[in-house]
């Protein structure tokens, strides 16, 4: 099956080819990452348990690489959908 672009298709070709590369350009700048010096600050999310048994680790290990970043942990009340 051979498909035709309509008029109006063909018009957007190059403004749209012109956007993505834009997009693209832009994903691909990402700003230098020094886990020394980066001062960052994180809030996430957990309940109790997830906190003991995933976040405590973690956040340990991130205090250990990366002295100057915050992680705040914030207690959710409840993770049961609600109805």
């Amino acid at each position: 099956m051979e498909f035709t672009l309509s008029a109006e298709a063909e018009r957007l070709v190059e403004p749209v080819r012109e956007i993505l590369s834009l997009v693209e350009r832009t994903i691909e700048q990402r700003p230098e990452f020094d886990p020394g010096t980066n001062t960052r600050a994180f809030s996430i999310s957990a309940s109790d348990c997830a906190t003991l048994v995933l976040l405590s680790p973690f956040v340990r290990a991130v205090a250990a690489e990366t002295p100057g970043v915050t992680i705040y942990t914030l207690h959710m009340v409840s993770c049961a959908p609600t109805t």
